[in-house]
């Protein structure tokens, strides 16, 4: 681990801690339990040094990652509010260009497949056949 993912790690938890759109129940109680666990002398592994300390590193990685999914998944929603509400976006028409006749379609016309099309025998009836 380098110090940019130090630093990733360590904004976000601040982020978390911060962030007005998380309520207060969940960082409070996501908080308690990590030092809880991280201070309390009941673990999965007894705490002798070095092997002890194992499951408490994982939970202390445990938290930078959560914290890390959950400012990532509250910027992504963020995002798509502000493209759902952006005034500017533009909407196009796409095209689609048939190489054997190089016509230009909308994409969005249906074509009929190719045994539908007219035959000699049934154009006065107006029927397709075929």
């Amino acid at each position: 681990m380098n110090k940019k993912d130090t630093f990733h790690g360590i904004t976000s938890v601040l982020s978390y801690i911060s962030s007005p759109d998380i309520a207060f129940i969940e960082k409070f109680l996501i908080i308690a339990f990590v030092l809880g666990y991280i201070i309390s002398p009941i673990d999965l592994i007894p705490d002798v040094p070095i092997i002890g300390w194992i499951d408490d590193i994982g939970v202390g990685a445990f938290f930078v990652a959560f914290c890390n999914y959950r400012m990532n998944r509250i910027a992504a929603s963020s995002e798509k509010e502000n493209i759902e509400n952006d005034e500017d976006v533009i909407d196009i028409q796409a095209k689609e260009i048939h190489p054997q006749t190089k016509s230009n379609e909308t994409a969005s016309e249906e074509k009929e497949p190719f045994f539908f099309h007219k035959t000699a025998n049934n154009d006065k009836s107006g029927k397709r056949g075929f």
